[in-house]
């Protein structure tokens, strides 16, 4: 894939402006989601309203769509097809990361008292700090088609879902805690592991061939 990303550059095509577009498209969501766990864990009451963000973040997935559909149809070459069909795979991951993050912000409409810091919320919080670094070493991978890094956020996921699922299961078995508590806190864990896992399968774009995008390099089957 890191030759084929190359290919685009050598000319200013809309299949390119698809590309730049999807790397703002990564931005925006990256504040959504940092916005959003600032009310969380902070109780920080400020103005932010992420459903129009969603908005915003939608409309650009369909512009991105409409770029690669029109410069499949008028004129690309063979080179173009793989990243083409990449391209839209990963911009629908984006579009599911705002998703998530709209979820995330539900959480706060539903449970708006500030989340004590107990294990669980530490934990949470921790894990959080993590998939911000995922965000900004992603974006890297995406733009410079960098291996290594695109290497370690699907490393970086694996490590974060095993977590985060045992952290699900300790939760459930968990009696102590408030029945509202308890469902906060797996929700959350649930929206943090898809967040990573979209992530995860934009740099798995990089690393992998169309067919197994998503996937870990080594996955056979």
């Amino acid at each position: 894939m890191k030759r084929t990303w190359l290919d685009i550059f050598r000319g200013k095509t809309l299949l390119h402006e698809a590309y730049e577009e999807s790397l703002e498209m990564l931005i925006q969501v990256k504040y959504m989601y940092l916005e959003i766990n600032k009310l969380l864990f902070e109780e920080l009451k400020q103005d932010f309203d992420p459903y129009s963000l969603d908005k915003l973040v939608n409309k650009r997935e369909i512009d991105i769509r409409e770029k690669i559909l029109m410069h499949m149809a008028f004129g690309a070459d063979k080179v173009d097809i793989a990243p083409a069909l990449s391209l839209s795979t990963i911009v629908k991951d984006i579009e599911r990361i705002g998703d998530y993050c709209k979820n995330m912000y539900e959480l706060v409409e539903i449970f708006p008292e500030k989340l004590e810091n107990d294990s669980y919320i530490t934990l949470l919080k921790k894990i959080s700090d993590e998939i911000t670094h995922e965000f900004d070493v992603t974006y890297i991978a995406f733009k410079e088609s960098d291996e290594e890094k695109a290497d370690y956020v699907m490393k970086k996921h694996l490590e974060l879902n095993k977590e985060l699922e045992k952290m699900m299961r300790q939760t459930a078995e968990d009696e102590s805690l408030k029945p509202r508590k308890a469902i906060i806190i797996i929700l959350l864990t649930r929206y943090l592991k898809r967040v990573s896992a979209h992530l995860k399968n934009i740099a798995s774009s990089i690393r992998n061939p169309y067919p197994k995008i998503s996937f870990q390099p080594e996955s056979e089957f």
